[in-house]
């Protein structure tokens, strides 16, 4: 899986101290996706799929977060087996920004791979990619 983490060539060198830098910032400025980001990361990296799962959604709710931590939340959902919310995430990223191919190709692949979708699951992507087409609840 392409882990994008904001400073990936400190985190080794660095790995305790960086885990109290980050756990700082998290604590201290609620508002600083790449602490979430960069913590989700060492979380994965050591095998803690939950702790990173939950960092993640932490960091996509931070105003101004770019699509780096929506990418990395759909990729560990992914990884994780939570196809649906995975979908969810990459449509947000397809709508987002239409022209990117990593977007469009992953949430292509998992559609091409996948015979075992609910309808639900088709609409609410539906809603991700076109919102204000499906904003009043029309199908």
């Amino acid at each position: 899986m392409p882990w994008v983490i904001t400073q990936n060539h400190r985190l080794h060198r660095y790995a305790g101290q960086t885990v109290a830098i980050l756990a700082t910032l998290i604590t201290q400025d609620s508002n600083c996706w790449q602490a979430f980001n960069d913590m989700a990361a060492i979380c994965f990296q050591q095998g803690d799929t939950a702790g990173a799962l939950s960092l993640l959604a932490r960091a996509v709710e931070k105003e101004g977060t770019p699509g780096l931590a929506r990418l990395n939340l759909a990729a560990v959902q992914r990884v994780a087996g939570n196809i649906e919310a995975a979908l969810i995430n990459y449509a947000m990223l397809v709508n987002a920004e239409p022209d990117n191919d990593l977007y469009r190709n992953t949430l292509a692949e998992i559609l091409a791979s996948n015979q075992t979708l609910s309808q639900d699951i088709y609409r609410e992507l539906l809603r991700a990619l076109c919102p204000s087409r499906h904003a009043s609840g029309r199908s």
